[in-house]
């Protein structure tokens, strides 16, 4: 049954239920995909990853490829989107109780300040416990800049300055999947991601073109490991003054954003739907970093 492998979490099977987008992508997925069986295959074995304006920015993505081709995991859809808002604001829908009135507000500014790239991943390792969604969610890292280690995805995408530049945003499991796919995509436009998807090539060169592309439009000497303040004067070769005096503006507000009415972390339980680890599917440990020991 499709059921056991969307999520493992009681309380979000029952809220997606009555999810606008959830059930839309369900729908059109069922009257498109009649063999259940391959479907769940499907599911089991690709979920996404948005590479979000900041990590455009930082022009340090490329590194992450490597890396998710070593754990098998290979760019089989690759769209060039720009996020609303309202769009940043339905992706952390469930979470925004928890978050500080100033971090949901910089939060949606983040998202619609530039385009970001949505890559569809195919996951071609052998995974027994947890599908694709729960090694990609484990690659890309937590959010403190305290925790990310040298490896994780998003300390390869870009430079450790706050926790809310986290540059990368992945699905957590196959349910959020679909519900990210009816968010960011129409109908007719995320099904016909899932049947390029379907088809298996490698799309990574077209990855890197989408990067490339965004990157060239992108303000330089905004975000970079040798990160420079406002109030210095750097040149930029770009004419779009506007664009760079609005990321100097969303980069130094980052770094006093305050995240969360708990502090800088919040109580996983206190969500809408609770980010609760009872909930997540045990990682195949020969899969995993064990060689950077604890705490990865």
């Amino acid at each position: 049954m499709i059921e056991n492998v969307l999520t493992l979490n009681p309380i979000k099977e029952w809220v997606y239920q009555r999810d606008p987008h959830f059930t839309d992508a369900i729908s059109a997925l069922r009257a498109a995909w009649p063999d259940e069986r391959s479907l769940i295959s499907f599911l089991w074995n690709h979920t996404s990853l948005l590479l979000r304006p900041e990590a455009i920015l930082a022009r340090r993505s490329r590194s992450i490829f490597p890396m998710l081709r070593a754990h098998g995991l290979i760019p089989v859809g690759v769209r060039h989107i720009r996020l609303t808002s309202e769009q940043g604001r339905l992706l952390w829908r469930y979470q925004a109780n928890v978050m500080t009135r100033g971090h949901l507000i910089l939060l949606q500014r983040l998202v619609a300040a530039g385009p970001s790239i949505y890559i569809l991943l195919k996951d071609s390792s052998l995974r027994r416990s947890t599908p694709a969604a729960g090694h990609v969610t484990y690659l890309k890292g937590p959010m403190l800049v305290s925790r990310r280690r040298a490896l994780h995805l998003r300390s390869l995408a870009g430079p450790a300055i706050a926790n809310i530049l986290s540059y990368i945003h992945a699905s957590d499991d196959p349910a959020d999947f679909l519900r990210e796919l009816a968010v960011l995509f129409s109908r007719c436009a995320f099904m016909e991601l899932l049947r390029e998807a379907a088809s298996g090539q490698d799309r990574t060169c077209d990855a890197l073109a989408a990067l490339g592309k965004a990157e060239l439009h992108a303000p330089k000497g905004v975000l970079s490991d040798a990160y420079e303040p406002s109030g210095e004067s750097f040149c930029s070769s770009l004419p779009d003054e506007l664009a760079r005096q609005n990321w100097l503006a969303i980069i130094d507000r980052a770094r006093t954003n305050i995240s969360y009415v708990s502090g800088e972390v919040y109580d996983t339980r206190a969500a809408l739907i609770p980010d609760d680890k009872r909930y997540l599917a045990r990682l195949d440990s020969h899969l995993i970093f064990t060689a950077v020991g604890p705490g990865f």
